[in-house]
């Protein structure tokens, strides 16, 4: 059930949802909230990339009322690097499409990320461990 995949990082870091997140919220800090969901991830499963999208995907949030509706932020933990951007989704369309926008711009996000390290979609032999080794 692909909605309980935060739950499930959360329960494997053994942590509430306030404590992965450090204290950021989205009211204050969205960008951070990202970054640590990222970083979550990562450690949750031993992985050596990890992602965090979180924003309003077109309506204002309920807990956040000054949440902006389609203002997303995206972040991708890799290694020991973390890159994060935040993106602005047109109104009006439904939730469904708003999380594959969402979805797509991470991926962009993604492939930016491994090509900065050298790992090209092309280069099926590059790793993670050649890219923390500068190779």
């Amino acid at each position: 059930d692909n909605s309980r995949h935060g739950t499930d990082v959360d329960q494997a870091l053994g942590r509430n949802g306030i404590q992965i997140l450090n204290g950021h919220t989205l009211t204050n800090d969205a960008i951070q909230t990202a970054e640590a969901m990222a970083k979550a991830a990562r450690h949750a499963y031993h992985a050596d990339l990890g992602i965090g999208i979180t924003g309003s995907f077109g309506n204002v949030d309920p807990v956040n009322s000054d949440s902006i509706p389609g203002e997303i932020y995206a972040a991708v933990s890799f290694l020991d690097s973390i890159v994060s951007e935040q993106f602005v989704l047109p109104l009006g369309l439904a939730r469904h499409t708003y999380k594959l926008l969402a979805a797509d711009h991470t991926a962009d996000l993604i492939l930016h990320v491994l090509e900065d390290c050298g790992i090209t979609e092309s280069d099926k032999n590059g790793t993670a461990t050649d890219c923390a080794e500068g190779k």
